[in-house]
C-alpha cells in the first residue's frame, strides 16, 4: 500500500523484479475513503541495460510499458467535483517549474494500453451512466522527436445489448517536447448516436429536445507559438461535420421534425 506523498490509496498485490523488467499485478488506485477510482490488471516495464550503458543515462533504462485489463471509475458528485480531483500532493507545491521535457525527450520506448473500459456516472445531472469499451492508447517517445499518441474507444450506445456497436472515437497526433506549443492533432467521430448524449444534456435551447441524430466528423488542428497564451493567435483548424438522420421534438409542434441532415466545413 502507497500513500506517502498524496492523498488517496495504492494497493500492488503482486511485484515481480527481473533483469528484463518489472512486472506489478493486482493494481488498485482509490480514494482516502475506499472509492476506487481505477483498477489495473498488470503493469509491465521492460529493461535496456545495454542502451543505458551505452548512453550514460539512467532514462535511457526504462522501455515499453504495458498496461493490461484497465479499468476506469470517473464520476461527478451533487456538486459536479470530479472524483480523480480529489487526488493531490501532500507535499508542499515546489515555486521552480519541473522540466518534463528535458526528461521525457530522454527516453525511449511506448506507453501501451490496450482493451480498457470505462465507466462514468454523473451524480449532478440525476445519476447518469455512460460506458466506454475497447479503450486504446498508444504514446511513443523517442529522443530528439516528437511525441506521438493515439487514443481511441467505443462509446457503448446500443439500446439493447446484442446489437453491435459501431461508434468509435479517435484522437491522434504528435506533440513537440518543448514549453512552447507545438503539436498536430486530429479527431475522428464515426456513428455516433446523439440522441444518447441528449439525455445527459437535456432540453435544447427553446425548449427543444434532441430526439435522434447521427454524428461522423474529422477534424484537425496545428499549432505553433512562442506561448500558449498566443497560441490562438496562431492555431490552424479544419475538417467536416456531418449530421444525418436528425430529429427534434419542437415544444409548438405536435410531431417531431424529422430526416434533418447538416453538412458543415471549416477552416482556417
Amino acid at each position: 500500500n502507497f500513500n506517502n506523498n498524496f492523498s488517496g490509496q495504492v494497493e500492488v498485490q503482486e511485484i515481480d523484479f527481473q533483469w528484463s523488467g518489472l512486472r506489478l499485478g493486482g493494481i488498485r488506485l482509490k480514494l482516502d475513503g475506499g472509492e476506487r477510482l481505477a483498477e489495473i490488471e498488470a503493469l509491465t516495464l521492460q529493461f535496456h541495460w545495454g542502451r543505458a550503458l551505452r548512453r550514460c543515462d539512467y532514462m535511457a533504462l526504462g522501455g515499453d510499458l504495458r498496461l493490461e485489463g484497465v479499468e476506469l471509475y470517473p464520476e461527478l458528485d451533487a456538486h459536479g467535483q470530479l472524483n480523480f480531483a480529489q487526488l493531490r500532493m501532500l507535499t508542499p507545491k515546489k515555486e521552480e517549474r519541473w522540466p518534463w521535457e528535458e526528461y521525457l525527450s530522454r527516453y525511449e520506448g511506448r506507453l501501451l494500453l490496450e482493451d480498457g473500459s470505462a465507466f462514468f456516472r454523473d451524480f449532478s445531472r440525476g445519476q447518469f451512466c455512460a460506458q466506454v469499451e475497447d479503450l486504446d492508447l498508444e504514446l511513443r517517445l523517442e529522443p530528439q522527436q516528437p511525441a506521438r499518441w493515439r487514443l481511441a474507444f467505443t462509446p457503448l450506445q446500443a439500446v439493447n445489448s446484442w446489437e453491435p456497436e459501431e461508434g468509435r472515437i479517435a484522437l491522434e497526433g504528435w506533440l513537440a517536447l518543448d514549453p512552447r506549443p507545438d503539436f498536430n492533432v486530429q479527431l475522428n467521430l464515426r456513428h455516433l448516436n446523439l440522441a444518447r448524449l441528449a439525455d445527459y444534456w437535456g432540453e435544447l435551447p427553446g425548449g427543444a429536445r434532441l430526439w435522434g441524430a447521427q454524428l461522423e466528423a474529422e477534424l484537425w488542428a496545428r499549432g505553433r507559438a512562442p506561448s500558449w497564451l498566443a497560441l490562438w493567435e496562431r492555431l490552424n483548424y479544419g475538417g467536416q461535420i456531418r449530421l444525418r438522420e436528425g430529429k427534434v421534438r419542437l415544444p409548438k409542434l405536435q410531431a417531431p421534425v424529422q430526416n434533418i441532415s447538416l453538412e458543415v466545413d471549416l477552416f482556417t
